[in-house]
């Protein structure tokens, strides 16, 4: 099974038609506030020139509220600076998208 930051490698691979950017922990993590810390796991990646940070869910049990997730992602894009990209894990059953 994939992680989802490996997941997110290859989506970008197969949709740009770009070799997958190397995506690494971000170096300034600490800085943010303990909420933030808790609900996402923060990695940086250069995408065509771009840094860009993923906020990679940590709650798989729960789905957060909608609100909630774009309220902790505007935090995280004011004090980081960079653009922000929320990465949450999805499951597919594809018998049932195939008769889309």
């Amino acid at each position: 099974m994939l992680t989802l930051d490996t997941a997110v490698q290859h989506y970008l691979e197969e949709v740009l038609g770009i070799p997958a950017p190397e995506v690494r922990l971000w170096a300034r993590e600490s800085e943010l506030p303990y909420f933030l810390r808790d609900a996402f796991q923060i990695n940086e990646l250069d995408l065509l020139g771009h840094f860009v940070l993923l906020a990679i869910d940590r709650k798989t049990a729960d789905k957060p509220r909608l609100g909630e997730v774009r309220a902790q992602l505007n935090k995280v894009r004011a004090l980081a600076g960079q653009p922000v990209l929320y990465c949450t894990g999805v499951h597919h059953e594809p018998d049932r998208m195939s008769g889309l």
